[in-house]
């Protein structure tokens, strides 16, 4: 992952072309053999764009369902993003088609910008396959990402905040005005700084697991916040108990809905 981010801070700024299919592809023979005694060979290659016109502020709509996402906000002008991927299998030829089948578009301008993906179905003959998406932004950005497989972690962004992921756990943190998160299969972290200043609504879902959540100690607005068991290290005006959390906390427009089919557990930023 380190490489990855450092590979995208040293990117020369270009214009995003539509669609760039352009691997360097590494077969390397691994000396391993799967259950059937067949050899294995692993291929590699990456493909990385970037959209300099990008504004900050606007929003972005990043969609990877092939594997995990991680969006990173920094202190940089314009949207750059890298696909980068390891196939394993026993049959050359399909491993070489899966990887020439992943495409990455990615653009921007003073409306708003995006990433999106394209990853094929695997054949059988391809054993284990990590397709990682890496995108960093500017720090200010309005962000909504869609994921399908893997984890999705976003951080370090100021703005709103807005994750679906169909597979895997979503992990959030920064300066955020609001935040909305939806695992059907997983758990969800968010740390949201002290510094965050939350209107308007926010809305937590986890289908398959836990939420821990961590909001700023000025929190103003009403809560609700149901799971097989709630913690919330709030004061809140209103009726508690070990399963249900509903009423308001200090004073303030904003809303919070927290929902987890395990614990939910709500505290301060500090």
């Amino acid at each position: 992952m380190f490489s990855l981010t450092l590979a995208l801070l040293l990117l020369t700024p270009a214009q995003a072309d539509d669609l760039d299919l352009g691997f360097d592809m590494d077969d390397i023979e691994l000396g391993v053999k799967d259950a059937k005694g067949q050899d294995l060979v692993t291929y590699q290659g990456n493909t990385s764009q970037n959209a300099p016109e990008y504004v900050a502020g606007t929003l972005v709509s990043v969609s990877h369902s092939g594997g995990t996402i991680v969006i990173n906000c920094m202190e940089r002008d314009g949207i750059a993003a890298m696909v980068d991927y390891s196939l394993q299998g026993t049959n050359r030829d399909a491993l070489k088609r899966f990887g020439d089948g992943i495409g990455l578009k990615v653009w921007g301008g003073g409306k708003g910008g995006g990433v999106q993906t394209r990853v094929s179905s695997a054949s059988s003959s391809i054993k284990s396959k990590t397709v990682p998406l890496v995108v960093s932004l500017p720090r200010k950005a309005k962000i909504r990402v869609n994921g399908g497989q893997g984890w999705v972690q976003v951080r370090g962004c100021t703005g709103s905040v807005s994750v679906a992921n169909r597979s895997g756990d979503i992990t959030i943190s920064g300066t955020l005005t609001s935040i909305s998160a939806t695992a059907p299969a997983g758990s969800v972290t968010a740390h949201l700084t002290e510094a965050s200043s939350m209107t308007g609504s926010s809305k937590i879902t986890s289908g398959g697991g836990d939420v821990l959540l961590k909001i700023p100690s000025d929190y103003g607005g009403r809560i609700y916040a149901k799971g097989q068991t709630v913690k919330v290290r709030h004061l809140v005006d209103g009726s508690e108990s070990g399963t249900l959390v509903q009423g308001t906390i200090g004073q303030g427009n904003a809303s919070l809905t927290v929902t987890a089919k395990g614990s939910v557990t709500v505290e301060t930023s500090k």
